[in-house]
């Protein structure tokens, strides 16, 4: 089983070694600057570092003599959904879409967009899986990122840590076929072959429950000196003051058929 790399040095080492371009070195390093600094501080539910998986599902795509255009995207993949662009809102928006164009170039941004929107559950991969001979290149090369993605998560047995590993369990065990034949209909037997062994090993280990993470999605740890923006720290405050009106409003609007009923009850015997 290959070593794959957790680091930049590590990753441009691996490029170096399999004959990759000096163009092809300074794009993926350029690329690389943008999850240093938007995945600053954050873990994986595991308790890995953020920035070594992208890293590791990079070097993933590296190994598999993919273009340096969908490596750079596998070390950007998380940019939206995760990369912190100096405001408080998650996901994809125009602005952060230009900063990553101007800096990594469009093909590369369109990858991360086209990723970011591939919804991947437990409810869409067997539409995904039953779909596949309708894609076109880009969705196959989205696909692969995320497969890649998904055997960083499985090689060190990081989903046996995270506090819902035993959900987590079933998902691989449902999802197992799936994301092995997927992999041999890209034209990849290395990587099938790969999930395939790891996804068998992975379920006859037993963690040690001491390291178990409490956290269910990605943990922020930053040093103590700290100190978040006051703008961006109202508008969280504010979206959530919004967020509770709106879920007391919903239920509110549930149960108003039901006060109204008894109400109109109410005041009808006591017309009589």
């Amino acid at each position: 089983m290959p070593h794959y790399a957790q680091t930049i040095v590590q990753l441009l080492k691996q490029l170096y070694d399999q004959g990759y371009s000096k163009a092809d070195l300074e794009r993926v390093a350029i690329a690389y600057k943008f999850p240093a600094q938007l995945l600053a501080g954050l873990y994986r539910p595991s308790g890995k570092t953020f920035i070594a998986h992208v890293v590791g599902t990079a070097s993933i795509l590296c190994e598999l003599h993919v273009r340096c255009e969908l490596i750079a995207a596998g070390l950007l993949h998380a940019a939206y959904e995760h990369g912190d662009f100096g405001t408080y809102l998650k996901g994809i928006s125009p602005a952060k879409r230009d900063v990553l164009r101007k800096n990594v170039g469009e093909e590369v941004e369109n990858y991360v967009e086209r990723y970011t929107a591939f919804r991947w559950t437990k409810e869409t991969m067997p539409v995904i899986h039953g779909a596949f001979h309708a894609f076109n290149q880009i969705d196959r090369d989205v696909l692969l990122i995320r497969l890649a993605n998904e055997l960083d998560d499985l090689l060190d047995f990081g989903i046996l840590y995270c506090f819902d590993a035993a959900d987590k369990r079933r998902y691989y065990a449902r999802a197992r076929h799936m994301m092995v034949e997927m992999a041999e209909k890209l034209g990849f037997s290395s990587l099938a072959q790969e999930m395939e062994q790891v996804l068998g090993a992975a379920f006859s280990m037993e963690p040690f429950d001491g390291f178990r993470s409490r956290h269910l999605g990605v943990i922020s740890i930053v040093p103590n000196s700290y100190c978040q923006r006051a703008s961006i720290a109202f508008r969280q405050m504010a979206r959530r003051k919004v967020a509770r009106i709106s879920r007391a409003y919903n239920k509110f609007k549930m149960w108003l058929p039901y006060i109204a009923t008894h109400w109109y009850r109410d005041l009808s015997r006591r017309a009589r």
